[in-house]
């Protein structure tokens, strides 16, 4: 089997619209030809799948909507890449986005997952990296009070991001992660049905000793 060198794994629910645009983006921006592309629908009643067929990716079809991580797993358990991407159906790839993150990951054996720069459509940066909630950022961020404070660990859990940098989490709208370490530290939780099952992940990765790189030379797009 000629196994390609990242699988692409497309949770969709009714996200007909975004999910080709996203599709469109792989294919028009970056190594198409390495990559293998495995969408997960869970059960879309908006002709999703249709929309879809021909495009020469694997299509899984859930019977039910079974939530965030438990759709990444069987596209995971499914994958043959040696880096497995997480990508939200409303993620629009600027130009070699995905390129970029396994070359990086190439070069650099012991990280473990790696996110881009995400951007709004408008091209504002999103917040797409965090640090791990504790107690006091989750109070602070309960007040509405972190807005004020300089970034720093015991301040705001997540923050505007500029440079590429080692941290905690990367947000799960497209995370890149490699193989090896997910042999290691497992597949997403499934107790997680959508939400936080990427701060879940990454701390696990974290607890494993691999590094999570926030990647400014890799840009996306996502709706949110």
């Amino acid at each position: 089997m000629n196994n390609k060198k990242v699988s692409i794994i497309i949770v969709n629910w009714n996200q007909k619209a975004f999910l080709l645009e996203c599709l469109n983006s792989l294919k028009s921006n970056d190594k198409y030809s390495d990559m293998e592309i495995i969408v997960v629908d869970n059960a879309s009643t908006d002709g999703s799948v249709d929309a879809i067929r021909g495009l020469a990716l694997k299509i899984i079809q859930n019977n039910v909507n079974l939530g965030f991580s438990k759709a990444n797993n069987i596209g995971m358990e499914m994958s043959t890449g040696k880096y497995i991407c997480l990508m939200n159906s409303d993620i629009k790839i600027l130009p070699n986005c995905i390129s970029i993150i396994c070359d990086y990951m190439d070069n650099n054996p012991n990280i473990g997952m790696v996110g881009p720069q995400i951007f709004y459509p408008d091209m504002k940066l999103q917040m797409s990296c965090r640090h791990f909630p504790n107690i006091l950022n989750q109070l602070l961020n309960s007040l509405g009070v972190t807005k004020y404070l300089p970034d720093g660990k015991y301040c705001k859990e997540a923050t505007i991001v500029r440079n590429t940098k080692e941290v905690d989490c990367v947000s799960g709208c497209l995370q890149v992660a490699r193989r090896d370490a997910i042999a290691q530290v497992g597949l997403l939780d499934e107790q997680f049905f959508f939400y936080s099952e990427d701060v879940d992940w990454c701390k696990r990765f974290s607890n494993a000793g691999w590094r999570i790189v926030y990647l400014t030379e890799a840009r996306a797009i996502h709706y949110g």
